[in-house]
């Protein structure tokens, strides 16, 4: 926790239209900020573009932990596809609902 950073909220007001256009970046420059040895969350609503433009590094990068709702969806396909082993772990986390869970029987 000690290596994470925040970006600090400022540009309230009249101004947040321009402070959002300043912050928006192409999907290869997002990605950048992945290192060796990160975890990676791919959204169930993520936009696939990000996950192509991280499986575009698999040169740059190693040991890099994917977490996806399912291997089938678009935004994590690529992950699993022949010779990416070598760089990308995947995590396949599947929540079906909270039925599943066991909980406390109150009766009056």
């Amino acid at each position: 926790m000690k290596d994470m950073k925040f970006v600090e909220a400022r540009g309230s007001g009249s101004n947040w239209q321009e402070e959002y256009q300043r912050k928006l970046v192409t999907s290869e420059e997002a990605v950048k900020v992945v290192k060796s040895g990160d975890r990676v969350v791919i959204s169930f609503l993520g936009v696939p573009l990000l996950g192509e433009a991280l499986a575009a590094r698999k040169n740059q990068l190693k040991n890099i932990t994917i977490h996806s709702f399912t291997p089938a969806e678009q935004r994590a396909g690529m992950f699993f596809q022949e010779g990416m082993d070598d760089v990308f772990y995947n995590s396949v986390e599947i929540y079906s609902g909270d039925w599943v869970r066991t909980a406390p029987i109150v009766l009056d």
